[in-house]
């Protein structure tokens, strides 16, 4: 008989920064023993930190750092008298919402507290929509100010003499 994959739900964001729209869907990730990340096939299995950053296209310094912060957490694993660090195959996804967090405006002490909260189940789908609604907000507030400096930049660039 065979085993059962678990399943594993995420949320999947868009964000249309021109017209502040946003779309979230539920979906349901399927696993056995391989997920797929970008074009990697990844095991199942525990790696170490030179590993990890082949497979993520982030350096080790990086991987460090989010460490050194708390967003991830290796294990330790004793080779004779030395003990090596290892990171969980979930360590990959964890990195890839970091980054797609970063990506989208978010600080990483927030998406420290939001993967925690939301991991633990301690956050209800409608405050997870409220805090992205929110980025939403800040998102299309930078994007004003930018605008007004493109602006301010343009009438600056009319009113210089012609070369």
């Amino acid at each position: 008989m065979p085993l059962e994959a678990p399943v594993i739900k995420t949320v999947l964001l868009t964000i249309d920064i021109t017209s502040g729209s946003l779309d979230i869907q539920q979906h349901k990730l399927w696993t056995i023993l391989h997920c797929q990340v970008g074009e990697t096939q990844i095991e199942d299995v525990a790696m170490q930190i030179g590993e990890l950053s082949k497979k993520t296209g982030l350096s080790k310094d990086t991987i460090r750092f989010y460490e050194k912060i708390g967003l991830i957490a290796p294990t330790t694993k004793p080779a004779g008298t030395r003990l090596y660090k290892e990171y969980p195959p979930e360590t990959i996804d964890r990195l890839t919402t970091i980054c797609h967090g970063k990506g989208l405006g978010f600080r990483l002490s927030e998406i420290k507290e939001l993967l925690d909260v939301w991991q633990n189940g301690g956050m209800s789908i409608t405050e997870q929509i409220q805090i992205i609604d929110r980025k939403v907000q800040e998102i299309a507030e930078k994007k004003r100010q930018l605008e007004s400096i493109l602006q301010g930049e343009r009438l600056r660039q009319r009113n210089l003499p012609a070369q």
